[in-house]
């Protein structure tokens, strides 16, 4: 069965501005998985993170469930959500 996470990261200075890049993932990610009714495990949301490094508490806890074999696939709004370096 496919467990999907969401992982969603906004980083802003202004709260308003957060709250708007969150709600605009979560609402286009949710929509995506539920037009093709995939199944969402949970979501996990960094607000405060920069994507320079991966020392991200949600993100820690997501690549957890992955390697506990909780959640198999990923959405997120785009690749630099996880990661700015392609290293990564």
């Amino acid at each position: 069965m496919l467990q999907c996470a969401v992982y969603i990261r906004c980083c802003s200075r202004h709260p308003a501005d957060k709250r708007k890049s969150y709600n605009q993932q979560l609402k286009a990610a949710l929509s995506g998985l539920k037009k093709n009714k995939i199944h969402v495990y949970k979501v996990y949301s960094d607000l405060e993170y920069s994507g320079v490094d991966l020392k991200r508490p949600a993100l820690k806890r997501l690549l957890s469930a992955i390697q506990k074999d909780k959640v198999n696939s990923i959405v997120t709004e785009d690749g630099t959500r996880l990661s700015q370096s392609f290293k990564d």
